[in-house]
């Protein structure tokens, strides 16, 4: 992700790239690492998933600078986000809700792939 970051802000542009693809990996990344801590794993279990959700979250936001102005339901979505994301680190979930959620990131995270994808069929280029 950071070669990512780089690359956008020496271009100073997020042309055929996809918001939804790294909302949805900054979701995937909020459950597996919540998940992690729930389960009181060590950190060398899930360490990069904290790294990756940092990272993710910065791609976010400097892509969200890049795509000026900035729609309402962008930020709605980021704070929604900002809203949720602390309970569910914070482990504040039913464990059911947990393992449900769980189960759910790898479905997350291939739909993460799926608008980047369309994205570079529609535009016929990979960027």
């Amino acid at each position: 992700l950071i070669p990512q970051i780089m690359k956008i802000l020496e271009h100073k542009s997020i042309r055929g790239l996809s918001l939804a693809a790294f909302e949805l990996e900054v979701i995937g990344y909020t459950i597996s690492l919540a998940y992690c801590l729930h389960k009181g794993l060590p950190f060398s279990a899930f360490g990069e998933y904290a790294f990756l959700l940092v990272q993710a979250i910065i791609l976010v936001a400097v892509t969200y600078y890049y795509s000026q102005p900035v729609g309402t339901g962008r930020w709605m979505r980021a704070l929604l986000y900002c809203g949720i994301a602390p309970t569910i680190l914070a482990g504040k979930l039913d464990p059911m809700l947990f393992e449900a959620l769980y189960a759910s990131q790898h479905a997350v995270f291939l739909c993460a792939r799926i608008p980047q994808i369309w994205k570079n069929f529609r535009n016929k280029s990979t960027g």
